[in-house]
């Protein structure tokens, strides 16, 4: 059976993934300047892993928004990317088209840590949160998350 056919109506174009909430987010250009580096971000790279991602943006450049939470004016994605395109650009005067999010900071934080490669979750990450910090209750739930990737990451 074809998927017209399985549709009610098969004249009605298929629902998004916004008309099914699985979609939650917009992308708008703004201005460097407002993005800020969320204080509470853990995630470090070497400089080894710092110039295979400066290669790879001076190559095919960002090929992927930045994540802003418009609430907070937080990065919640491309921290490590952000940095180096001001680096590359040698400014931090420029515009760029931003996945624009907008969320609560516990949600905010639940999603920087979703979003990460599992291999730079750490418990040490978890246990220094930096200047802001969080609810217990939020640390044991960064926690049994970082596990259960952890869980499920290939070991090399």
């Amino acid at each position: 059976m074809s998927t017209a056919a399985k549709r009610k109506d098969a004249t009605s174009p298929p629902k998004t993934l916004r008309e099914l909430g699985l979609e939650n987010y917009h992308v708008v250009e703004i201005h460097r300047s407002e993005l800020v580096n969320a204080v509470y971000n853990p995630r470090k790279i070497s400089d080894h892993e710092k110039s295979k991602l400066r290669e790879v943006l001076k190559r095919h450049g960002l090929v992927a928004p930045i994540t802003w939470n418009h609430r907070s004016k937080n990065i919640v994605g491309g921290h490590q990317r952000i940095g180096l395109l001001d680096d590359i650009a040698e400014t931090s005067d420029y515009t760029l088209h931003v996945a624009v999010i907008d969320v609560d900071e516990a949600r905010e934080k639940e999603l920087n840590i979703e979003r990460r490669p599992r291999a730079s979750i750490s418990l040490y990450s978890f246990s220094h949160p930096g200047p802001m910090s969080i609810s217990s209750s939020s640390k044991r739930a960064w926690i049994r998350t970082a596990i259960r990737m952890a869980r499920r990451s290939p070991t090399s």
